[in-house]
């Protein structure tokens, strides 16, 4: 099978510790879900510091080199698959009752008209603004899903990540 790779990120070497640490913590989150882990490859190399461009994007001359690593990512983020968003409920507007809100052609139970703002994915129970319905697509079987869970379903970027540390 022949991996597909989306795109390569150039990121400062120095950001290199804090890449590897967020891709352990999905793997780790992959895990938990049972789901595979995905990994990175690097290549290093030297550049002039884009910090000492003028304003016309013009590197200057003395303008010292740093490392920068292109990083490759290998698989993909954690994601449970088989799931699609069929709404969200809002918990603040209304204090006493859930402002339901609908994806145009999807419907949500009645169970939901009403609920708590616990989360099915983790069972954790807190005041939140939002939680999210999400239907299994072979089964119907509906879930409420909390903000931080719900990445768990539409997927981590482990790219977006690297792409944040690319930054200088």
């Amino acid at each position: 099978m022949t991996e597909i790779i989306k795109e390569v990120i150039t990121i400062p070497s120095w950001n290199l510790d804090r890449l590897q640490h967020e891709v352990d913590k999905l793997n780790r989150r992959a895990k938990k879900l049972g789901l595979a882990p995905f990994s990175f490859t690097y290549e290093t190399r030297s550049i002039k510091d884009p910090r000492y461009e003028d304003s016309h994007g013009y590197t200057l001359p003395d303008a010292p080199y740093i490392e920068v690593a292109d990083v490759t990512f290998h698989g993909e983020g954690p994601k449970v698959e088989g799931w699609k968003f069929v709404g969200s409920l809002d918990h603040v507007t209304f204090p006493e009752d859930v402002l339901v809100k609908t994806v145009p052609g999807e419907t949500i139970p009645e169970k939901y008209f009403h609920a708590d703002s616990t989360c099915d994915h983790c069972g954790h129970k807190r005041k939140r603004k939002d939680t999210f319905v999400l239907e299994n697509i072979e089964t119907g079987e509906t879930q409420q899903i909390g903000r931080q869970c719900v990445k768990d379903y539409i997927g981590h970027d482990p790219e977006r990540i690297a792409r944040l540390l690319s930054s200088f």
